[in-house]
């Protein structure tokens, strides 16, 4: 199934707020999860596209060769992944075999192992499912549920294109099964949950989902796929492991070298510039002699999102003319994009547009990650994450720096 765009039919609405399905369709879609049910093992390659609420540009866009097989044993998702390059299939970049999972990364030569043995104080254990397991879940849950769903359909003579939307109190998302996921720290956002899945009439099959939430959105298309050629009894994840990479576990505190920003401590702070929401340049230099402090964020992290209300007030309470406070979003592609995620958060407070460039001279690997810099610009704290405790700890260290 090659992945050009189908044109499709204007929507017809089978129900609204009701899981009751028109004769016939409800009848299709469980063909189709039987189908799926058949699946014992499948090869294909996923292109995977993800979005920021409000920006149109594509955030993240890559293509992989993915292993899958069904996996009754594994009572998380119930199957393996192994996700190596669409070039290079012994390149491996995950893989998930129902005991841990294994995320490789190039620019340290570095293998996260997690098995799981870290509470994370979550109702299911965050791996993302592949494909066929993946939209087996979602028809599923269509066809048992009792919450309140509203289903669409439209498609031409090649193609069913089914839309989901899950009106409930909060977000569904699907690891294995639905779950409910927890109230954010934050409550402002649309819990309404969209799934949209796009069925080949030839195989009977799905070729395509996208799944639209308030903080995200996604997409994966998978092509050339092929059918029980392999068995689970012959996969080995740690087969796939590059050979002469550190292997290091997760909860593990011990740091290697590519993890050791320290060095930025006691030391000038990078410089800059960067274009703000309004358009305009800012540089690092125009602050001389300000205490400044930066948030590397993401319009795609909770943690982030949280902070907002603490840094509305925090730049209240300092004068601009000793004090001043930069939020550089790092993963929207272009301005618009950092400004509907401005508006989105109600921020009343400066965001940056930033740059690769800037991403490595701070050594910024996860987000939110706080640098406070003193009246010289020298670096004098750095922070990662974000929790309540950290309001404080900031505002000490502000007040200590402008004394």
């Amino acid at each position: 199934m090659k992945t050009a765009t189908i044109l499709l039919t204007t929507f017809i609405t089978l129900s609204a707020m009701s899981c009751s399905q028109p004769k016939g369709t409800k009848d299709y879609l469980k063909t189709v999860l039987d189908n799926l049910e058949e699946i014992q093992s499948a090869t294909y390659y996923s292109r995977v596209e993800t979005w920021h609420p409000g920006d149109t540009a594509v955030v993240y866009e890559l293509t992989y060769f993915i292993r899958e097989y069904d996996n009754p044993s594994d009572t998380t998702i119930g199957a393996i992944e192994i996700q190596t390059s669409a070039d290079n299939h012994s390149h491996l970049y995950y893989a998930y075999d129902g005991k841990m999972k294994a995320s490789v990364f190039e620019e340290h030569k570095g293998i996260m192992i997690d098995s799981f043995k870290v509470d994370r104080n979550l109702p299911f254990r965050p791996v993302g499912p592949p494909f066929y397991n993946y939209t087996k879940s979602i028809l599923r849950y269509i066809l048992t549920t009792k919450d309140s769903i509203t289903l669409e359909k439209r498609g031409n003579e090649n193609t069913f294109h089914l839309k989901l939307t899950i009106h409930e109190d909060r977000q569904v998302e699907f690891f294995g099964r639905a779950y409910k996921i927890p109230d954010p720290p934050f409550r402002d956002e649309d819990p309404t949950s969209r799934y949209e899945i796009w069925i080949d009439k030839k195989t009977n099959l799905p070729y395509k989902y996208r799944r639209e939430m308030s903080h995200n959105i996604s997409a994966e298309t998978v092509s050339d796929a092929t059918f029980n050629n392999n068995k689970i009894e012959d996969v080995d994840v740690t087969g796939y492991f590059p050979e002469g990479y550190e292997i290091r576990y997760y909860g593990d505190k011990k740091k290697t070298s590519g993890d050791d920003v320290d060095n930025l401590i006691g030391n000038p702070a990078p410089g800059w510039t960067l274009t703000q929401t309004d358009g305009q340049e800012i540089s690092l230099n125009n602050d001389k002699g300000k205490v400044v402090l930066l948030q590397f964020t993401s319009a795609g992290c909770g943690p982030c999102r949280a902070s907002v209300p603490f840094l509305n007030k925090l730049t209240q309470e300092y004068p601009n003319a000793d004090f001043v406070f930069y939020a550089i979003e790092l993963t929207c592609k272009n301005i618009s994009g950092v400004q509907a995620y401005k508006k989105r958060v109600n921020a009343g407070f400066n965001f940056l547009h930033g740059t690769e460039a800037v991403r490595d001279a701070y050594g910024i690997q996860a987000f939110p990650v706080f640098i406070l810099m003193d009246k010289n610009h020298i670096v004098h704290k750095r922070i990662t994450g974000y929790q309540a405790s950290v309001d404080n700890e900031i505002r000490g260290l502000i007040h200590g720096l402008l004394k």
